[in-house]
């Protein structure tokens, strides 16, 4: 059974005069060697650790009734184990760091959303000029075999106004199409032109800007009344993600009929212009200018995007 000593804080142990050794009255040959006199004092100490209780309730106190360790402990004075301050931060430490911390996360804060908004950005403007590319051809070489446009392109409008031949304003209105109904007032209705084909929809991307009544394309020598046509379409993304692509059976993703859904969408605004050219040509010489205008077009493309679900573009 183990037993420990109780030393009072701050108190100093006396050391007592070791007994002496057997040796201690044999003659200087006899005496063993100091190295071997200290070890048996060692063992010595290993042997009887602890004060017994006879000793403790005398008083007694015995160099051989403390551990191994007391030389290098309870031998020390008294002011080793004195209490010493305990060190810690000051008030300025801590408010310099508390200020490196706190300009660390505004920095993190504020970067941190830039750098997700410019992968969102550099993420879209490469899937517009993916499609972009697929609009100029189709539209330049009047494709009618791009049927899949149906798929994508989920709503077109033309905004027209009407003028008359001193270029005033007459009236105006708009055509809708969508892939099952349409709604044509100018400049003649045509019946239902749904978006149900990719000819239909590149015909209508085709729209001329100034057109006649019959709406064909005029030239720059034109002198009757005319319409001026604004077509924009709405467009879900041709390229990206293929889980936002059809056939689609999530509604989410897909939309209605006139929504774009949660898949990227964008505002495409068609602009089938004519070569402008000089109009104060005499009679005899405006062939040319007409031949020219009617196989030398301007196509303009504008981009809207993002297109929220409510049909306006985000910022």
């Amino acid at each position: 059974m183990n037993r420990f000593i109780s030393i009072p804080f701050g108190s100093r142990v006396r050391e007592a005069s070791p007994p002496t050794p057997q040796w201690a009255g044999a003659s200087r040959s006899d005496a063993p060697a100091p190295d071997k006199a200290r070890k048996g004092l060692l063992r010595a100490s290993v042997s009887a650790p602890f004060l017994t209780p006879a000793e403790r309730g005398q008083g007694q106190r015995s160099a051989l009734s403390l551990p191994l360790w007391r030389e290098f402990l309870f031998g020390m004075s008294c002011s080793t184990f004195r209490v010493r301050s305990a060190s810690a931060f000051t008030l300025m430490e801590i408010a310099i760091c508390l200020a490196v911390i706190s300009f660390a996360l505004i920095a993190i804060i504020g970067v941190l959303p830039l750098g997700m908004n410019v992968q969102r950005e550099n993420r879209e403007a490469t899937l517009i000029n993916q499609d972009a590319t697929v609009f100029l051809e189709a539209i330049g070489k009047g494709a009618q075999g791009l049927d899949d446009l149906t798929n994508y392109v989920y709503a077109i409008t033309n905004h027209w106004s009407a003028y008359n031949a001193g270029g005033g304003f007459v009236t105006a209105g708009d055509n809708g199409y969508t892939y099952n109904s349409s709604t044509v007032s100018c400049p003649i209705s045509q019946g239902s032109l749904p978006l149900n084909t990719g000819y239909r929809i590149v015909g209508l991307l085709s729209t001329p800007q100034l057109t006649d009544a019959n709406g064909q394309p005029i030239d720059p020598y034109y002198t009757g009344n005319y319409y001026s046509n604004h077509v924009v379409a709405y467009v879900r993304a041709l390229s990206g993600a293929a889980s936002e692509k059809p056939p689609q059976d999530n509604d989410i993703i897909r939309g209605g009929v006139g929504d774009s859904g949660d898949s990227f969408a964008y505002r495409l605004l068609c602009v089938n212009a004519p070569v402008p050219m000089e109009g104060n040509v005499p009679v005899g010489q405006q062939a040319y200018g007409r031949q020219l205008a009617a196989n030398l077009r301007e196509l303009r493309l504008t981009f809207f995007w993002p297109l929220l679900p409510n049909g306006k573009t985000g910022p």
